[in-house]
């Protein structure tokens, strides 16, 4: 039987790079993790040691990425974390390969031990067990469609603000969390989407919709970008067009939808309140 373990080369898709001034991330560069070891020693480092989480991903095997690691000291709430991050890094990988998360709920495969991920990890402290949970439970999870929320969180390219954003969708998902986020890979609410994702270790889905920042909206890549969805949320000013298509979209696909209107200074406008429409033209 093959054997799956945290350090064999399969390479996902994970993040996008943050840009150096801090505001957003870099247009297209989504950033390629070689295996699910490389993923949980770099985030170990994430918003801590930006060079470092770098230099791990880009590391040829999971054992040079590990000596990197008990060189280092890693970011300071980095034990809470390591579950969760396992998880996404996963779930990323299940993405990749489909058959993966089938193969492992019918024991088409054996679950090595993670003892490659270093202390708390070996079979003396309970790492195997510990291990096999984590994998059967998310691919589980992957496996159960019917039962995901797979949230699209879009809007204007011009809003930035982090405080509105978390604390909408941290009261809208008090009782639960997205299984994965569906962002369109642009500026403003996009990047906002993006960071709450990498501060709460959620799996991220990019869809671009432009093949160039000079080129339009595709209308299969707007089509694609709701079809991901289960459920969405918009923030918007005066709706662009593309954010327009989009609402139109979601409500043909029946997808519920909350849409946090701003006002021009991008504060919520009130639930009873609508934007005021300019003055008809005197004749």
């Amino acid at each position: 039987m093959q054997k799956f373990c945290p350090d064999k080369l399969l390479p996902f898709q994970t993040y996008r790079t943050p840009r150096a001034d801090g505001r957003g991330f870099q247009r297209g560069a989504i950033e390629l993790c070689p295996s699910l070891a490389h993923f949980v020693f770099s985030e170990r480092f994430r918003g801590y040691d930006d060079g470092q989480r770098m230099e791990i991903l880009g590391q040829c095997s999971a054992g040079e990425a590990r000596k990197m690691v008990t060189r280092t000291e890693a970011h300071p709430s980095w034990v809470e974390r390591q579950d969760q991050i396992i998880r996404c890094g996963l779930w990323k990988q299940f993405r990749l390969i489909p058959s993966l998360p089938v193969a492992i709920t019918r024991n088409e495969l054996v679950l090595n031990d993670a003892h490659c991920l270093g202390k708390g990890w070996e079979k003396r402290n309970g790492g195997q067990e510990r291990w096999e949970q984590l994998v059967r439970t998310t691919a589980q999870r992957f496996n159960s469609t019917s039962h995901q929320m797979s949230l699209l969180a879009t809007g204007d390219t011009d809003i930035n603000n982090p405080f509105l954003f978390t604390s909408r969708l941290d009261v809208l998902l008090s009782n639960r969390q997205p299984d994965q986020v569906v962002i369109a890979c642009r500026q403003g609410v996009d990047s906002l989407a993006e960071l709450w994702c990498i501060e709460r270790h959620l799996p991220v889905v990019h869809v671009p919709l432009r093949a160039a920042p000079s080129l339009p909206v595709k209308s299969e890549l707007l089509q694609s970008l709701v079809e991901m969805a289960t459920h969405a949320i918009l923030f918007s000013k005066e709706d662009s067009a593309t954010v327009k298509a989009i609402i139109e979209l979601l409500r043909a696909q029946q997808v519920p939808t909350r849409h946090v209107r701003l006002d021009a200074h991008g504060r919520p406008l009130p639930k009873t309140m609508t934007p005021a429409r300019p003055p008809r033209p005197s004749r």
